[in-house]
């Protein structure tokens, strides 16, 4: 009986410690939201693409200012894309 207690003792007290100290081991959350953010650009990027052709057909170009702008000869003539 005294041993059992013992090592319920020990094994609370590691839990314990490792519930405390076992987040600040592995604390990677900075690499993880660059990551985060990277994922959110291409996602955003695919979305743009995928709309730009369905607008312009074949080819597009990006101007300046982020707008979409067909180098195409035959263009769709629908114009609007919902991003």
């Amino acid at each position: 009986m005294k041993n059992t207690a013992i090592q319920v003792a020990i094994f609370i007290g590691l839990v314990i410690t490792l519930s405390c100290i076992g987040p600040a081991l592995d604390n990677r959350s900075e690499e993880h939201q660059v990551a985060r953010e990277e994922l959110a650009k291409q996602r955003q990027q695919d979305r743009f693409s995928k709309a730009a052709s369905a607008m312009c057909g074949n080819g597009y170009a990006v101007d300046v200012e982020g707008a979409v702008v067909c180098r195409v000869r035959k263009a769709l003539k629908a114009g609007r894309v919902a991003l």
